[in-house]
């Protein structure tokens, strides 16, 4: 004797399985969605709490480079020279340089703060070069001296090459007053975008 199977319930028992499966799925995946959101903002918070800290370094060091600048070009030889390179960091646009961030974050916040932290590298760079210039000019000063090959050294001739050797630092600075006055200009814009 067979069985007669009915097929109407098998289909419905079939498609609510199906269905409870897809629903799982779907639940599993917007969890998922949601889960990523929360740490694309919490990367994008720890971004502006970076931006700011870095801000309020430049906020500092500005004012100081335009100072060293200005003493330089005014009076020269009396100018006491001592760079204090901007310290910015970039450990969380490092940290959240990745496939959730990107999906997660309007894409012109993203292109913003690209932009912002490629500025950021190139004064970084900017300082270093500067560092090393000017390391490189001041160990000159004794070669200078030493090459004149006399006990007693012509004040006027060493008056002359401290002078140019000051002027040389004007461009160097003034580049570097450049590329912090630009990126502070761009950690402000940034903040003010992110925050409407």
């Amino acid at each position: 004797m067979q069985k007669k199977i009915d097929w109407t319930n098998k289909g419905i028992e079939f498609i609510t399985v199906v269905f409870g499966i897809l629903l799982a799925f779907w639940l599993n995946n917007y969890a998922q969605q949601q889960k990523e959101k929360k740490q694309a903002q919490q990367y994008l918070q720890s971004i502006v709490e970076e931006i700011k800290s870095n801000k309020v370094e430049l906020d500092q060091k500005l004012p100081y480079h335009k100072g060293l600048l200005r003493d330089l070009q005014e009076n020269p030889l009396e100018a006491r020279i001592a760079l204090k390179a901007s310290r910015v960091t970039d450990f969380a646009w490092q940290l959240s340089n990745n496939g959730i961030f990107k999906e997660h974050v309007d894409f012109a916040t993203y292109r913003n703060l690209a932009k912002v932290y490629s500025m950021q590298e190139q004064m970084e760079l900017n300082n270093i070069s500067t560092s090393e210039t000017m390391t490189n000019l001041n160990a000159l000063t004794p070669l200078y001296i030493a090459s004149g090959g006399q006990e007693a050294i012509d004040i006027a001739r060493d008056t002359i090459f401290q002078l140019e050797m000051r002027r040389s630092w004007v461009p160097i600075l003034q580049d570097m007053v450049f590329y912090e006055a630009e990126l502070l200009e761009a950690y402000n814009a940034t903040l003010k975008n992110i925050k409407e």
